[in-house]
């Protein structure tokens, strides 16, 4: 979670794309992702808590950042799974 977030306020979108698997990486578009990532000022990360069932990972997190001088924030609760000794980005549900 903690590599995805940073590779987001620098906009390292390959390394995004790298570690997502389907479904979340099905419609993923790297030109508006790029974008956005580049239009925003990050600034924190707050992880809420973690939960892990097998090879199955969850993370209920906050990212704030600054759009157009309005602070906003994604409330998320990410899934991840566990592959070949690596955690992989497979959905996430907005909250």
């Amino acid at each position: 979670m903690r590599s995805r977030y940073t590779a987001y306020t620098m906009a390292n979108i390959p390394y995004i794309k790298r570690t997502m698997r389907p479904p979340a990486a099905n419609n993923f578009d790297a030109t508006a992702a790029r974008k956005w990532a580049k239009q925003v000022t990050w600034l924190k990360l707050e992880v809420i808590g973690t939960y892990q069932e097998g090879l199955t990972g969850f993370v209920k997190f906050k990212a704030h950042y600054l759009q157009k001088n309005k602070k906003c924030v994604l409330h998320e609760i990410s899934e991840f799974h566990y592959n070949h000794g690596q955690w992989f980005y497979v959905d996430g549900k907005l909250l």
